[in-house]
Parts: structure tokens; C-alpha cells; sequence
């Protein structure tokens, strides 16, 4: 009876925490490719390549290997691995995208990092 009983727990703790495990959105390049455009593309120069900002796809990017947690706590928050993010960079917690209007959402940011990722 215990044996059953611990059984039973020990699945139903799996599925609970199955449940808070939320995946990312997958991306849509063309949408992100859109959105870099109208909010990004003034600081980190044509295609991610690098400007005023640094650069965000391609060869010279960290961006590109980060993960979607990572990458969303950089724009959300201003911190990546490697540093905290100075002005000019928005915190985009705090900040609207275009055209929106509104803060982005996990699937803007998917999107913005599928795009950064398919830029070779």
C-alpha cells in the first residue's frame, strides 16, 4: 500500500512540475525580420551586422547562441550572461515596440530571435 501510495505522489509531483515548464514560442522570421526593422535596426545597424549597438546575428554574435530564456532576460531586463545593458538599450519592460504599441510579448521576442538566428 505505502509502495503505491509513493507511486501515485511521485507522479502526480512529475506532472505538476511538467506543468510549470512552459516552452517558448517557435519564432517567425518574417514577423521578427519586421520588428527589428521598425524598433532595432537604428542602433544595431542593416541585418543585425552591428552600429551604435553591437552587433546581433551573424559571426560576431553572442545573441545567437543564447537560448529564449536568456535572450528574452536581456531585452526584458537589461541583463545578459556577460553584463548588465546601459542606455541607450531600453529596458523593454518599460518600453513599446512598434507598431504595437505595447511591451513585446514572448512571441515578438521569438520572433525577433528567430530572425537573428537565420542571419548568416
Amino acid at each position: 500500500m505505502y509502495m503505491k501510495k509513493s507511486l501515485i505522489s511521485g507522479v502526480v509531483a512529475l506532472g505538476l512540475l511538467g506543468a510549470l515548464v512552459v516552452a517558448a514560442p517557435t519564432g517567425n522570421v518574417a514577423n521578427g525580420t519586421q520588428l527589428y526593422t521598425q524598433n532595432c535596426m537604428g542602433c544595431h545597424g542593416a541585418a543585425g551586422a552591428g552600429g551604435l549597438g553591437p552587433a546581433l546575428a551573424g559571426a560576431k554574435s553572442e545573441v545567437t547562441k543564447w537560448t529564449f530564456e536568456v535572450f528574452k532576460k536581456a531585452m526584458m531586463e537589461g541583463v545578459t550572461p556577460a553584463k548588465t545593458l546601459k542606455a541607450p538599450m531600453p529596458v523593454w519592460s518599460k518600453t513599446n515596440l512598434r507598431p504595437s504599441g505595447k511591451p513585446p510579448t514572448d512571441q515578438d521576442l521569438a520572433d525577433m530571435l528567430a530572425y537573428f538566428k537565420s542571419v548568416k
